[in-house]
């Protein structure tokens, strides 16, 4: 399972470790990125589908927001990898999709209903860093 632990001046992304004082947030299951692998070999638009998606939305499929975790980082593997999986992603439009990905780069946490609102600005700020890193890396 990939679990991202988030505290203010330290980011780090790790498998299923637990630090005092950080967020936690839990983007998805090795099963489902290789779900989305799978994916990716048989049906590239329906993986750039996913990754258009809004919070709530679902396409035809039954996707919904918390698939585009996964989904990407599936696309990431077959980046690296290269070869015909990719080659498969990039017919499909995968630079299309992620340009315009950055161009309404939104990003939203889901909280606790009662989180305390300074909570809620440092998880986002770590999420925003974490995606940075991410990107980078």
């Amino acid at each position: 399972m990939q679990v991202f632990l988030l505290n203010p001046g330290r980011v780090a992304a790790c498998t299923y470790t637990v630090m005092s004082e950080g967020f936690q947030i839990i983007t998805h299951t090795a099963e489902q990125t290789a779900q989305w692998t799978r994916l990716i070999a048989a049906n590239p638009a329906r993986v750039l589908n996913v990754m258009a998606l809004q919070p709530g939305q679902r396409n035809r499929h039954g996707d919904n927001s918390a698939d585009i975790y996964p989904a990407m980082a599936a696309v990431k593997e077959a980046s690296r990898e290269g070869g015909k999986w990719w080659i498969g992603l990039v017919k499909a439009g995968i630079a299309e999709t992620l340009c315009r990905n950055v161009e309404e780069l939104c990003t939203f946490v889901h909280t606790l209903p009662n989180m305390p609102e300074h909570l809620k600005k440092e998880a986002l700020i770590s999420v925003r860093i974490l995606l940075y890193m991410n990107h980078n890396s």
